[in-house]
């Protein structure tokens, strides 16, 4: 979930709202399906356990494969990222 989140911060600097909305709703599906699966196939308390598990799981994943990789961040904000950490 932290890990997530941080990279959730990175899209928020960058400007990256349409991903950040693409996460949320993924997320927010995800968290009501898994573990409704789950408890409907008969694994009661486990299951919903679980499938909240999950759902923290797809968020994860997708928000790793939606966040961009540092050579694609634009110039202008590595530029000045990198005279920050010189300061």
């Amino acid at each position: 979930m932290a890990l997530s989140t941080a990279f959730l911060g990175v899209m928020n600097g960058l400007g990256q709202f349409r991903r950040q909305a693409l996460i949320s709703a993924c997320y927010s599906l995800a968290r009501v399906a898994a573990p409704l699966a789950f408890f409907l196939a008969g694994y009661s308390l486990m299951g919903l356990i679980a499938g909240l598990v999950i759902a923290d799981l797809v968020r994860l994943l997708v928000t790793a494969g939606l966040c961009k990789p540092e050579e694609q961040i634009p110039s202008r904000i590595a530029g000045h990222s990198l005279v920050l950490a010189l300061s």
